[in-house]
């Protein structure tokens, strides 16, 4: 029975991996297309960036969410340390309108307030509140543009110290792993890129010492909305 759970749990995993090995022409195609779908694209519902930065003895934990349209924001940032205590932080941060006002309420700097939150006030206006969810719309568009220029570059530039292995189960969706080699052959770092529905999901960043993922979501699924306490 345990035999079975382990090989049930392992098979998506398998799956994710899975696809059709592409050459470095077939996948900077790919991703030339993936630019086109892009400038296609002129709105989210939602959107969320959640990464994750450890050490051997720290951990870095973030998150941002946008509810375009439900007009709130939230975010947090944890530090772990287990070597030195008091470098263990946490700050949560929400934006919302509520009954014409906008809000910004965070944890920071709250540990003298009742409820250990802050929060700042103001009247809403329909331009700055338009022009704020414009400027985070375009830095989504902004940040897949990045990765798509930073790998379409790694493909026209590498040379024998770089591994491109590119995978896709899908006109839409690729998997893409480059490993950096030094002189003495050995691998310095192994980055992985995973997109669908020609959007970035997930990377991940693996040296010596260090691993860094960050996973993007762009539609609602369980997601909610919950309001602070304040």
């Amino acid at each position: 029975m345990k035999k079975s759970s382990a090989l049930f749990l392992l098979f998506p995993l398998l799956c994710a991996c899975s696809g059709r090995t592409l050459s470095n022409e077939e996948a900077y195609r790919m991703l030339d297309s993936f630019d086109t779908s892009l400038e296609q694209i002129t709105t989210f519902s939602f959107y969320e960036r959640k990464s994750e930065t450890k050490t051997t003895s720290t951990r870095t934990t973030s998150l941002y969410q946008i509810f375009f349209e439900k007009n709130f924001i939230h975010s947090y940032t944890v530090n772990e340390d287990d070597d030195v205590r008091t470098n263990n932080t946490a700050v949560e941060n929400w934006v919302f309108i509520r009954d014409g006002m906008v809000y910004e309420v965070t944890t920071k700097d709250a540990s003298e307030s009742r409820k250990g939150k802050v929060y700042n006030a103001y009247t809403y206006e329909k331009d700055a509140w338009e022009s704020r969810l414009k400027t985070a719309f375009l830095d989504i568009i902004s940040n897949n543009q990045m990765y798509l220029y930073r790998l379409k570059n790694q493909i026209k530039t590498s040379d024998d110290s770089t591994v491109i292995i590119s995978k896709s189960r899908g006109e839409k969706m690729l998997n893409e792993k480059v490993v950096t080699k030094g002189s003495d052959n050995k691998v310095l770092r192994t980055k992985t890129y995973d997109f669908e529905e020609s959007l970035i999901t997930k990377v991940t960043e693996v040296e010596s010492y260090t691993t860094k993922t960050i996973q993007y979501q762009y539609k609602i699924t369980t997601q909610e909305i919950m309001y602070p306490d304040f």
